[in-house]
């Protein structure tokens, strides 16, 4: 499956856990730019190197926008 799909029913069972719209809109940012940096793999490919990649990412993303937290 890949990992576009898998997010959307995540998505949706968010919605119908009751999440708010602004927490819904969060984690489609966030898991939006994990499918594109992993350019929507297959999720079973998906591995703990290639998430520490991609929080290491975010973190040098944040450091150069200065965003500090």
């Amino acid at each position: 499956m890949q990992l576009s799909k898998a997010i959307s029913g995540f998505i949706l069972a968010k919605q119908a856990d009751g999440l708010s719209a602004n927490t819904l809109d969060i984690y489609r940012w966030a898991l939006d730019k994990l499918t594109a940096f992993l350019n929507d793999k297959p999720i079973e490919s998906v591995t703990v190197e290639d998430l520490r990649r991609f929080f290491a990412y975010l973190k040098d993303d944040y450091r150069k926008a200065g965003i500090t937290h």
